[in-house]
């Protein structure tokens, strides 16, 4: 039998990962009831930039991919020490850290009060929680117990509750319940450990990807946040190194990689929508004809285009799923990220 179809095989979740992963629709739900009101209110800031690292820094990708095409006001994701120039009085800065001790994150913090810049934090506690405190700045204070990646909903919701400062519309609770259910439909019909892998495209993506295969996962416009977010699930859940590229960009420079005969091996996920520009979905056809031809893999996932934000739900399941597919075919448990704490730790030694 396939390993994949058998209920044994999954033993090795000792640490319960695809528990979170199944529940992500339901997570949506309830994160969204605790945290869809914002305390961050005021007049619009002239600018929002979000700073956060890893799986927090996920939930910013998503908050900026859904809001900046109508937004009224620059919308940008930080990832390091550093803000841009721009930040400073009139501005906003929201910091978002599962853990609340990430130093990067801290760090924006840190610089934006100095700066004279609002502030907005999303933690579960540590440091940047204190910090919030202790200088009267509104806080967001999540309870979701999880590493951090699996925490994407709580993380997001508090976000979702800013659009309306950057001049979009407010999110709804229809609007989550679209997303919430697309994520739970394509779970329980498609995606799920108990549909056999003839049905199950997660399944055959993961046995696609051999043991010197790199996964490439390719997206566009809205979608490019999960296909980023995706590379980090590879790396996380599967402890294999994977690859995002962005859609129309990969077809001016990536797509040369495969005239190479001796080339490393890939497999292809790409990520597909109704809601998608007409360029863009040629873009997708023109790269997978290239990946047939060369022999390579190419899995393309068509999202359901209900909204962009179901159309996120539904790309993150594909590679929540297929990254921990692979982790159980290779008998590891997807939770553990011993060098992750390992170069935390040293990192906070180092810097005392």
């Amino acid at each position: 039998m396939n390993p994949l179809d058998s209920p044994a095989s999954y033993a090795v979740d000792a640490s319960g990962m695809f528990g979170h992963i199944e529940r992500l629709g339901a997570e949506l739900e309830i994160a969204w009831a605790a945290h869809g009101t914002s305390p961050a209110a005021g007049l619009p800031p002239a600018s929002l930039t979000l700073a956060g690292m890893g799986g927090s820094a996920s939930a910013a990708d998503y908050f900026a991919a859904l809001v900046s095409r109508s937004a009224a006001i620059p919308v940008s994701v930080v990832r390091d020490y550093h803000l841009p120039g721009h930040v400073g009085p009139g501005s906003l800065l929201a910091a978002v850290s599962y853990s609340g001790t990430t130093e990067e994150a801290l760090a924006c913090y840190s610089e934006a009060l100095e700066r004279g810049a609002s502030t907005f934090a999303v933690t579960s506690g540590g440091d940047l929680a204190a910090l919030a405190r202790s200088h009267g700045q509104p806080l967001c204070q999540i309870g979701y117990v999880a590493p951090p990646r699996a925490a994407l909903a709580h993380m997001l919701t508090p976000l979702l509750a800013l659009a309306p400062l950057t001049g979009t519309s407010a999110f709804t609770t229809d609007d989550i319940r679209t997303a919430a259910s697309t994520h739970r439909e394509l779970v329980e019909n498609t995606l799920g450990r108990t549909i056999p892998t003839g049905a199950n495209p997660a399944k055959q993506a993961a046995l696609a990807i051999g043991p010197d295969t790199v996964p490439v996962i390719f997206a566009a416009e809205h979608l490019t946040a999960a296909a980023q977010r995706g590379k980090n699930q590879f790396a996380e859940n599967a402890k294999t190194l994977a690859v995002f590229e962005e859609i129309p960009e990969s077809t001016h420079n990536t797509v040369v990689s495969l005239e190479a005969a001796a080339g490393t091996p890939q497999a292809a996920i790409a990520f597909d929508s109704p809601l998608l520009g007409p360029g863009n979905r040629r873009r997708i056809d023109l790269t997978e004809r290239l990946y047939e031809e060369r022999g390579f893999p190419f899995r393309r996932f068509t999202l359901s285009g209900r909204s962009l934000l179901a159309d996120l739900w539904e790309a993150t399941a594909v590679t929540d799923f297929v990254s921990c597919y692979l982790a159980v075919l290779r008998g590891i448990d997807p939770t553990p990220t011993p060098n992750l704490t390992r170069v935390r730790t040293q990192a906070a030694a180092e810097a005392v």
